[in-house]
């Protein structure tokens, strides 16, 4: 599971309360999608589609929180505060063989206390 990091006072910043409350669920959506499936703050033509109406996806990109790209939108600033793709896969490959490690140590003490 990946997390999205969102300001405590994202509800009162300016670009957000520029925008309606439906353009503003699009908005965090697009941050879990961005996090859940490590897309660097990418979201594709074909996510979109299923996410919002394109008088939504004008108000984001107009409000400066969403930019258009050739295949999709990219979120603004994004990786400014949000960890990279390259960055949780690192980190889940430490967590993973730091437990690895913790386990085969566990089962090692564990073997030489059974007389």
């Amino acid at each position: 599971m990946s997390w999205v990091k969102l300001d405590d006072s994202l509800a009162d910043h300016p670009k957000i309360v520029s925008v309606s409350v439906p353009a503003r669920w699009a908005y965090v959506e697009a941050l879990c999608y961005a996090a859940q499936y490590l897309t660097d703050g990418h979201v594709s033509d074909g996510k979109l589609k299923t996410m919002v109406s394109a008088k939504i996806m004008n108000e984001l990109v107009c409000a400066n929180l969403w930019h258009k790209v050739a295949n999709g939108i990219n979120i603004h600033d994004y990786l400014d505060y949000n960890p990279s793709a390259d960055e949780v896969t690192k980190h889940k490959q430490e967590v993973s063989k730091a437990r690895s490690k913790a386990g085969s140590k566990g089962a090692a003490k564990r073997w030489q206390n059974d007389d």
